[in-house]
């Protein structure tokens, strides 16, 4: 299954997909992966050049409103979306894969190719040399490894935000109901 095919079987109406595939080129990423000595996984990089490249998924604010500063809740409630970080040099810079891995890498003396982080954590999705996926804290301690391909582990992730926002929308009316972290732990 390909990105489009995944984001069609799972994203309904009340979740937001925001593409941003601008001036992004296999050159670009081949030259940042020998700069940190990192290879991506090759349906990570036909991820990141084709035209279905997401920048963010997000349970629309009608169904999931954004939380005020000092709400308490599960931590899963507050976990809305996904951002994706781009090789685009017009993106953000809060969001340009070449600059977040440099600085992390050099806060955590790791090598890392930064690239997805959850709506309401800072601990950033990361490729490491052996092309592999880890979760890391924002000062490189490693939190988990992701035994899966980068479409696997983008499945997953996808249908972890649906679940959330099913759950959320009934945690709206019942605050005893609890949601699994990830469908991963099913």
């Amino acid at each position: 299954m390909n990105i489009k095919q995944i984001i069609d079987n799972y994203i309904d109406n009340e979740i937001e997909v925001e593409y941003y595939n601008d001036d992004i080129s296999i050159n670009i990423i081949n030259k940042f992966e020998k700069e940190v000595e990192v290879k991506l996984p090759d349906d990570y990089i036909n991820f990141a050049l084709s035209n279905n490249f997401p920048i963010s998924i997000f349970v629309k604010d009608e169904i999931w409103e954004e939380p005020s500063c000092g709400d308490l809740g599960p931590a899963w409630t507050f976990n809305r979306g996904l951002f994706f970080n781009s090789f685009s040099k017009n993106i953000h810079e809060d969001f340009y894969i070449p600059d977040l891995s440099r600085e992390f890498n050099t806060e955590s003396e790791l090598n890392t190719i930064v690239f997805m982080n959850y709506s309401s954590d800072q601990s950033p999705f990361c490729f490491k040399e052996n092309g592999k996926i880890y979760q890391f804290s924002s000062s490189g301690y490693e939190l988990c490894e992701y035994e899966e391909s980068f479409i696997d582990f983008f499945t997953n992730e996808i249908r972890d935000l649906v679940i959330r926002k099913n759950e959320y929308k009934k945690w709206k009316v019942d605050k005893s109901i609890t949601a699994p972290l990830s469908v991963r732990y099913l």
